[in-house]
């Protein structure tokens, strides 16, 4: 058998790569493509018209959007995809069909691009190509082509997709005073000391909640539009935030309109916002809604024993010098374990336990106060029992409640007490995951799974 010699093996790679390369230029040979000019390296002006108009223009390096301000962030997303575009697959040329794939002047979206010196770009973009991607052509031309580039969909926000959805109030170290006024009520918060306090101060028996009042001064400090309206709106209710330095704001608020949106508008400033519902009702806020609507007041470590009585059923824990322990039942179910970490738990969630509201006017007999149908006794080193009773049903299907920590005569969801109707099972020692049963494991790092797993058969021995 003959030897192949280097010089024949030599020939054959070169006519390979000759026939391939012949080939190539045979098969791109005549098919469109979609040959844009280098991108400019500053924009100054990227207009959209059709179905989602919009016209932003960047002057001394702020770019606005129909004159407002524009979301730096998504503008400056727009220009890095316009950096990486292009189209992949030729589709057609003939005009007649364009139509079809949205890339008419009726329906197709239209994008030119301006720049310090001159028009660049202008492309038009059309539906979603069955095969994936967008249907794209050169504003010039009739062909078409697919692309998988971002700037298909981020052309297609409209007007009010580009602007700048944060409204400007105050940071919340700068604001000392806050006023809300609507047709019921004027709830008045002034900073004292970096503590907020009601003015003037609330009738006796009233708990101040100072975290509630810090949340809602924390949501006017963080203010996102969902939506903007063409006009003011008839003020509804106001805010006026106070400022350190003696400046003030005055927010407007109007009705809910049919799509569950507030407006907002700010003295001094040509915009309205639309807020969502639950951001303006985080704001508009009455003195009633900053009233601390915990039941309880205690520290859970001082805890020495915990009574939970239930319909037909008591349990009883009791900590001493060895820790914790089931005084009743007297008779274990089999195969309990208390937890001690599962007691630590049930307490401080006891210690924050809110009711809904308080319920004034109503007698213990007719709250179903006088005999509880559930209860909760908390025995504290150095300091008063604590105590928690469940009544009867509202037509809410809540429940009347009352605990220690004010006296007072509430209303809470009725899951609270149908939690304690576990007993002595909130108490008992689960067991630990089983390893063969949580995905996932097999991605983790080696040395962060040995150590997942050391931690789980340590429970297990435990």
């Amino acid at each position: 058998m003959k030897k192949t010699t280097p010089i024949v093996v030599a020939v054959f790679l070169g006519l390979l790569a000759l026939v391939l390369l012949t080939r190539e230029k045979q098969v791109n040979q005549g098919v469109p493509k979609l040959l844009l000019p280098p991108l400019p390296a500053e924009l100054t002006l990227v207009e959209l018209t059709g179905p989602t108009p919009a016209k932003l223009e960047q002057t001394g390096g702020v770019w606005k959007v129909n004159g407002f301000a524009a979301d730096d962030a998504q503008v400056k997303a727009l220009v890095e995809a316009l950096k990486g575009f292009h189209a992949q697959d030729f589709v057609t040329d003939k005009a007649d069909r364009l139509p079809e794939f949205e890339l008419d002047d009726a329906k197709g979206t239209h994008l030119a691009l301006n720049s310090a010196t001159g028009p660049s770009w202008a492309l038009v973009f059309g539906k979603a190509a069955k095969s994936g991607g967008t249907y794209v052509r050169e504003a010039k031309s009739n062909a078409v082509f697919t692309t998988q580039s971002p700037v298909a969909w981020q052309v297609k926000k409209g007007t009010s997709g580009w602007r700048d959805k944060h409204i400007a109030t105050a940071n919340t170290a700068d604001i000392v005073k806050v006023k809300v006024t609507q047709p019921d009520s004027v709830l008045t918060l002034v900073n004292q000391d970096n503590g907020w306090t009601l003015e003037p101060a609330p009738e006796a028996g009233f708990r101040f909640d100072a975290a509630a009042a810090q949340r809602l001064v924390g949501q006017l400090s963080s203010l996102q539009a969902q939506d903007f309206a063409d006009t003011a709106p008839a003020a509804a209710a106001t805010v006026e935030l106070t400022l350190k330095d003696g400046r003030s704001l005055a927010l407007k608020l109007g009705a809910k309109t049919a799509a569950g949106l507030v407006p907002l508008s700010i003295d001094g400033n040509p915009q309205t916002w639309l807020l969502p519902a639950w951001s303006a009702d985080a704001v508009l806020k009455r003195v009633a809604d900053l009233r601390d609507t915990t039941l309880l007041a205690f520290e859970p470590e001082k805890v020495t024993r915990l009574t939970i009585a239930t319909a037909g059923k008591r349990t009883v824990l009791g900590k001493d010098a060895a820790g914790w322990k089931v005084l009743e039942p007297k008779t274990m179910p089999a195969g309990f374990e208390l937890d001690p970490g599962a007691i630590t738990a049930q307490l401080q969630r006891l210690k924050g336990v809110r009711a809904a509201r308080v319920e004034a006017g109503v007698k213990d007999a007719a709250a179903g106060l006088a005999r509880p149908s559930a209860s909760v006794e908390l025995q504290l080193e150095g300091s008063p029992t604590q105590r928690l009773d469940f009544g009867a049903e509202l037509p809410s299907k809540e429940l009347y409640v009352r605990g220690s920590a004010d006296r007072l005569t509430w209303a809470i969801n009725a899951a609270e007490r149908q939690q304690l109707e576990a007993g002595l099972e909130l108490f008992k020692k689960r067991p630990p995951p089983d390893m063969s049963q949580i995905h996932g494991l097999d991605q983790l790092p080696p040395d962060v799974r040995r150590q997942l797993e050391a931690q789980l058969a340590k429970q297990r021995t435990n």
